[in-house]
Formats: C-alpha cells, sequence, structure tokens
C-alpha cells in the first residue's frame, strides 16, 4: 500500500491542449478521426539509456540503474546517494522534483506533472523511509497510471535519496499532444446503452464465504453517473507503450431493483449507517466507447 498518496511534461514549449470542442473532436466525425490509429502507441522516443547512465555515473558514482527498453525510462536506481539541500522550513519533496527536473537525462520526468504534497525536511526521518507519488496529467490532460517511489533518509541539513523507482513513461512528444488532445469525449448515452446490454457479475457472500456467483441485468430505473471527464492511462503490450482514454462511472442501483443476493453480494457497500447502496464501478474507452472494466460495489472492496 502506498505510504504516501502525493501524486511532467515540457514540449519544446508547447502550450496545453485546450479541452475545448476545437481539439477536443467531440461532434466531430473529422476530428475525431486524427485521434487514430487507436489505441495510441506512445511515441517515447530513442532509447535514452546511455545518457542516463552516464548521468548516473557523475551524480553518484557506484550508483546502479535498471532501465525499462520498453517505457525509456528508469525501473530502478540503487545504491544511489542523491544529496539533497534540505534545511528546517523547506520542502523536502519540492527539492526532490526540483532535483529531479534538473537531470531530465537521468529521471526523464517534468515536475510540473506530478501531484505534491509537502513533505517538511524536518519530517523526513533520520532512518530510510519509502514514499511514492502518481502522475496528475499526460499530454496537457488528466492521467492515471504512472509511479515514482523512492527511498530517503535526513542527515543534518540535507535529504540523502538511495533509491528511485516505479514505472513511468516520458512526457509527450509534440505529435503524441497534438493528436491525443483530439480524441473524442465519451458518448454517455451510448456507454448507458453498452452497460444496460452488459451482464454484471457479482458473488454472494456469507460472513466472507463465497455462495455463489450471478450476473445483473440492468432495470429501468438504475441510473449510470459519469465522472466529469477522462484519464489516460497506459500499459506494455508488445515491447510499446499503448495508451487508451477512459472515463469511469458508476452503475447505481435503484431501490427497487435490490434483491436479497445482491444486498448480501459485493455489489453492495452500505453506506455510514448500514442503509444498502448497491452498483458497480465501470469504466469505458472513451474513443470507442468499450466497455473495458467492471467491478462489483462501489467505493469498496467486499471480502
Amino acid at each position: 500500500m502506498r505510504s504516501l498518496s502525493v501524486l511532467l511534461l515540457v514540449a519544446c514549449g508547447v502550450a496545453p491542449v485546450s479541452g475545448g470542442d476545437e481539439l477536443s473532436g467531440h461532434g466531430d466525425p473529422l476530428q475525431a478521426a486524427r485521434c487514430a490509429p487507436y489505441p495510441w502507441t506512445v511515441n517515447v522516443g530513442p532509447s535514452g539509456q546511455a545518457a542516463a547512465q552516464a548521468e548516473l555515473a557523475t551524480l553518484s558514482p557506484g550508483a546502479t540503474l535498471q532501465w525499462s527498453a520498453v517505457r525509456n525510462t528508469p525501473a530502478g536506481i540503487f545504491g544511489a546517494r542523491f544529496e539533497l539541500e534540505c534545511p528546517d522550513g523547506n520542502d523536502a519533496l519540492e527539492a526532490l522534483f526540483d532535483f529531479a527536473g534538473a537531470h531530465p537525462a537521468l529521471f526523464r520526468i517534468d515536475p510540473a506533472e506530478w501531484a505534491r504534497r509537502p513533505v517538511p525536511c524536518s519530517a523526513v526521518s533520520e532512518t530510510r523511509s519509502t514514499l511514492n507519488t502518481s502522475r496528475l496529467t499526460y499530454a496537457g490532460q488528466p492521467a492515471r497510471a504512472d509511479t515514482f517511489a523512492w527511498s530517503w533518509r535526513r542527515e543534518k541539513e540535507r535529504v540523502i535519496v538511495e533509491t528511485v523507482g516505479g514505472s513511468w513513461i516520458p512526457p509527450a512528444s509534440y505529435a503524441d499532444r497534438l493528436a491525443l488532445g483530439r480524441c473524442p469525449a465519451l458518448d454517455v448515452e451510448a456507454a448507458e446503452k453498452t452497460v444496460r446490454n452488459a451482464k454484471l457479475g457479482y458473488t454472494v457472500f456469507n460472513w466472507c464465504a463465497p455462495q455463489g456467483s450471478h450476473t445483473y441485468a440492468a432495470q429501468k430505473p438504475d441510473l449510470l453517473e459519469t465522472d466529469p471527464g477522462a484519464a489516460f492511462e497506459w500499459s506494455e503490450q508488445g515491447g510499446s507503450v499503448v495508451l487508451r482514454k477512459v472515463h469511469r462511472a458508476r452503475f447505481v442501483l435503484d431501490p427497487s431493483s435490490w434483491t436479497p443476493p445482491l444486498i448480501s453480494s459485493d455489489a453492495n457497500c452500505p453506506l455510514p449507517g448500514g442503509a444498502p447502496y448497491v452498483g458497480f464501478e465501470v469504466d469505458f474507452d472513451s474513443v470507442t466507447g468499450e466497455l473495458l472494466r467492471q467491478k462489483p460495489g462501489i467505493g469498496c472492496i467486499v471480502c
């Protein structure tokens, strides 16, 4: 489990892509087509491993580098000693991201894309502790999938970073920014038809002992609630990084749809006070409308 959920992108001085209709492609088939080929294969650029290794040798001789050839970013840095000036009253996390941003050949991140919750220098333990962060944006739009983790310790007025790891992709190329800015928004009406035609799976439990698996077919009063917008997610496929635009939603069952098995299932995440709250978390591909994932229960994991 993450010990800290603190969640880059300078693309040749290009301003963030507007979310308006001009580039979003929403309602414009020609613009939407410019999001193709889709799912999008990310341009991670020419190999940066040699440059990263040379930078690491300068910053921390003796440290070892593990490299992801697919993502073209570090997979791990071990045995390092990165010394960050960190007097009391300063933010240790800001010092870390300033350091990473100052050495793009090694870290290949843009600090502006990552969320940060301040960590006072005085709060860093003298014994090694591990933290991690998540990416907020990619190509100027919301993103989720990337993690950046590290271990550090306090030493007088400095913080010593000893390991770095995680799973992230480099800042988006100019071409990727333009193309991904044209990927259309989710057709909510079509998405609702999709989930209403789907068989949503759930398992009935008796005190965490499974009693059987079932499927649910939508009823007319049930309601689809969508998030305000989508986020980019990527995965490694066939030696490449493939990216989708994913829109999360919840399919909330009307009380008239509840049955005793549903109330006793992992689709029920009771509200404070014990009242049933029955439904499913569903993820759609914003571009294709495909139902990518479904999970019984909204906001909890039962058993």
